[in-house]
């Protein structure tokens, strides 16, 4: 229900097109009811098709993560926005309070795109539209990557669908 056809594209220093951000975050932050809506949206979704699998939310700004790890709190699940501005011990504890299973919902702004492994995360909820092919893959890579015990495992498996249930 967000018009972002009008939102300009900018290129990084490293050449990659992508939204400009005030402007993205202007076009999506608008109204609130469309912020609420949307994010509802996406925690119905979520709990349709993977409500047993921890996600990673990657919002499209600061102030979206923080509005929607409320309304995942609201729905009744434990959640964090994480951002720029979270203290780097904030951000460890959180991490280490997700291994314990005591954080369900990971909401963020910029922070977990790259560079970052946890095993936890095993779904993406992607509120932050992007142009950036790189971006994308930076994102669908915090829980696509093989980890060290799911690949050795995959070899015991001949059919797909057994390989599916790790």
């Amino acid at each position: 229900g967000v018009d972002i056809s009008r939102v300009k594209s900018r290129t990084n220093t490293e050449g990659d097109r992508d939204f400009s951000q005030p402007e993205l975050n202007k076009a999506l932050s608008e109204d609130q009811r469309v912020v609420v809506d949307r994010i509802n949206k996406a925690i119905g979704r979520w709990k349709e098709v993977a409500s047993d699998r921890p996600p990673i939310v990657f919002c499209p700004s600061v102030e979206y993560s923080h509005w929607a790890a409320d309304l995942w709190r609201q729905a009744g699940y434990t959640a964090a926005a994480i951002d720029a501005k979270t203290e780097d011990s904030v951000r460890d504890n959180h991490i280490k309070e997700i291994h314990l299973g005591n954080v369900q919902v990971t909401c963020n702004y910029g922070i977990y795109t790259h560079g970052t492994d946890v095993d936890k995360w095993s779904c993406i909820v992607l509120l932050r539209p992007t142009e950036s092919q790189g971006l994308l893959s930076q994102m669908l890579g915090r829980v696509t990557r093989p980890l060290n015990h799911v690949g050795h495992a995959l070899n015991n498996y001949d059919d797909p669908s057994e390989r599916r249930v790790l």
